[in-house]
């Protein structure tokens, strides 16, 4: 289950949005009293109003490739780090 939470800006925006008669893209959407008819008075949101936003569909094997990229860039960048710090006489990876 997707459970976002919501902060008070968007609470505020989302009760400003339900006082007034406009649509508000994935929120709000003003409809005809034939419309709501036509759809047996079901006032369910996934029938009244569509996503905000699309969801993206990206190729796996690509994400993972990626994600071993950083991992090499991370392990390349500790190395570097570790040249400084230990060179300036801090202890790295030393536990207190």
């Amino acid at each position: 289950m997707n459970q976002e939470k919501l902060s008070s800006t968007g609470l505020s925006h989302d009760c400003q949005s339900l006082g007034e008669v406009k649509d508000v893209e994935g929120l709000a959407r003003s409809v005809e009293l034939d419309e709501v008819r036509g759809n047996d008075f079901n006032l369910s949101p996934s029938r009244c109003v569509s996503a905000a936003v699309e969801a993206e569909h990206r190729d796996i094997q690509a994400i993972l490739d990626g994600l071993t990229g950083l991992e090499e860039k991370r392990i390349e960048l500790d190395g570097h780090l570790r040249e400084v710090f230990t060179g300036l006489g801090y202890r790295w990876g030393a536990k207190p």
